[in-house]
């Protein structure tokens, strides 16, 4: 194997943001380093940093490897994108995603050629042995232009900032490093499973327990089922029209119920509230007064929903009612699909 420690001050970049070294210490902002070298497979990257967010990204060829947790429309943990096509790697692997911030920790990540893995301050949190590389690389199939080596780079985006104290590169030949059988066969996860891991640690056992509820005890009696789509909405329907959508990820998380209206299914939610009304008052005012008024000149309007809550009307476009995702949050949704539920199945 050959190693190298990349001095800091010979590192060069090509955006437009700060750079500059400080007690020895490399400092990005809203910028990009470049190392000015190729590096051949297989070969390992160590980096200590310390980072203020966890968006952002380490390139490699036409791939990278990225800590997505405060970006809107993923979910938390590693997105990685394969270095030769640039695609992104589809496969969920059981992790520990919560990123340190704020604090020196060291980040390796190994192009080898039986695994692609990557371990935060020493513990492996990410593991992929069907990367296009590694079969291409068993064939000797490289073209020549990756023959010659890969770049990498590093970057953060506006308002971040990474410190770097040490970066470095070892190249192996027939020395790499060898895995055990257990780390060659991570277990994968469910994109439900998926999600579920990447919200906070407070709100996790909440919204298992709400699934729960959704996708077992009544099931039967509002025919739920769930999706997730690539931005990762998690979407429960029912066959009555009745949706519960959860926005999980980044600064706008967020969940709503609303009724999905059709010639065929019939807009229960006058009826809903005032089945609330007849237990929780308080609680039936004040989902009330979240409902918009609607404006009858916009087109949507030819859909109008008329709630008459204890004498107070209201009409509205489309009855979407936004709840927070706090363990509250999550307990007043079950109150409404409980309230749906003795609804629907009488």
């Amino acid at each position: 194997m050959i190693a190298y420690d990349i001095p800091l001050e010979l590192i060069t970049t090509n955006g437009n943001g700060i750079i500059k070294i400080d007690n020895g210490e490399l400092h990005i902002t809203n910028n990009k380093i470049c190392i000015p070298s190729t590096f051949k497979l297989p070969f390992r990257i160590d980096i200590t940093l310390k980072a203020n967010s966890s968006n952002f990204k380490l390139e490699v060829g036409k791939g990278s490897i990225r800590f997505a947790g405060d970006i809107q429309k993923s979910g938390g943990g590693i997105l990685r994108a394969d270095i030769l096509t640039g695609k992104a790697e589809p496969v969920k692997y059981e992790y520990g995603n919560e990123l340190p911030l704020d604090e020196f920790i060291d980040l390796s990540v190994m192009y080898g050629s039986k695994a692609t893995w990557v371990e935060l301050n020493g513990m492996k949190c990410y593991l992929n042995s069907t990367a296009p590389y590694i079969q291409l690389l068993g064939q000797n199939e490289l073209s020549e232009e990756l023959v010659g080596g890969f770049n990498i780079a590093l970057g953060c985006g506006t308002k971040r900032t990474l410190v770097v104290k040490s970066f470095a590169i070892t190249e192996y030949e027939n020395d790499e490093p060898e895995l055990t059988n257990d780390e060659l066969h991570l277990s994968t996860l469910s994109s439900f499973e998926w999600y579920i891991k990447s919200l906070p640690p407070e709100i996790q056992m909440t919204a298992l327990s709400l699934d729960t509820l959704i996708m077992r005890e009544l099931k039967t009696t509002l025919k739920f089922n769930r999706s997730i789509d690539k931005y990762g909405y998690v979407t429960y329907k029912t066959t009555y029209g009745l949706q519960y959508q959860v926005r999980g990820f980044g600064k706008n998380r967020k969940q709503t119920i609303n009724w999905v209206q059709s010639k065929n299914k019939p807009d229960y939610t006058n009826e809903i509230f005032n089945n609330l009304f007849e237990t929780s008052p308080e609680f039936a005012e004040a989902l009330f007064n979240k409902l918009k008024q609607c404006n009858p000149h916009k087109r949507e309007c030819n859909k109008r929903t008329s709630i008459d809550l204890n004498g107070n009307l209201k009409h509205v476009c489309k009855s979407k009612i936004p709840f927070n995702m706090t363990p509250s949050g999550f307990d007043d949704i079950k109150k409404v699909i409980l309230a749906a539920s003795e609804i629907l199945y009488k």
